[in-house]
């Protein structure tokens, strides 16, 4: 655990731009591989647009022109991110942490139920499904995604958690692939329409306390 406690916690007020976010992953994960610099994680919000992981299909791009699309080498499909929802890009050593890629998305996954609950929101892994789940009106929506991507052991990309974004800035996709029919009337929530006022500095100190829980530092 010893380099663990040099991990450092990144927030940025102002909306980051993807290309911008994505050029300092790469140097962060190079340099957390080289000893040049500790783990990170990095808090932050982007402008409208949508991101393709490396399963996305392009039938379910629904409005092409809506927002800025970029191609993403993290896993999954179509996401949107923008403002009112928080993202969280995790830059740590796995191979140090363990080692053990299923149990590091468990970790993740964990990591949203735990935020969450501390704002008295249950939230759910669902089997075959993508992401974090809540009961909402007899339906299931998606509140939390997760996306990651592993370079020599190093992870970027990471999670976002729907706090109050526009929620029919989702409509201009098919998120993470999972369509909604009468069958399967599943959709997108946020804590904000869940009846939760949160800020996003609430938010922030209950993604701390809640990676300290999983990840032990």
């Amino acid at each position: 655990m010893g380099e663990f406690s040099r991990l450092t916690w990144r927030i940025s007020d102002e909306r980051v731009p993807y290309p911008e976010a994505v050029d300092f992953m790469e140097r962060r994960v190079a340099e957390i591989r080289s000893g040049a610099a500790p783990e990170m994680v990095w808090l932050l919000e982007h402008p409208p647009l949508y991101t393709a992981g490396t399963s996305a299909k392009p039938g379910d791009l629904l409005v092409p022109d809506r927002f800025p699309v970029y191609q993403t080498g993290r896993g999954g499909q179509f996401t949107y991110h923008g403002p009112g929802q928080r993202v969280a890009y995790v830059m740590l050593d796995v191979k140090e942490r363990g080692g053990d890629v299923r149990l590091f998305v468990r970790q993740l996954e964990e990591w949203v139920i735990r935020t969450l609950a501390r704002f008295n929101v249950t939230a759910e892994r669902r089997e075959g499904r993508v992401g974090i789940w809540v009961a909402h009106d007899g339906r299931e929506d998606k509140i939390g995604a997760i996306g990651i991507r592993l370079r020599h052991w190093v992870s970027f990309h990471g999670i976002a958690i729907n706090l109050d974004p526009d929620l029919s800035h989702f409509g201009g996709i098919v998120p993470c692939g999972i369509t909604e029919s009468a069958a399967t009337p599943y959709g997108v929530t946020s804590l904000a329409q869940l009846g939760q006022m949160v800020t996003l500095p609430e938010l922030d100190m209950a993604l701390k306390a809640a990676f300290e829980e999983v990840f032990g530092a």
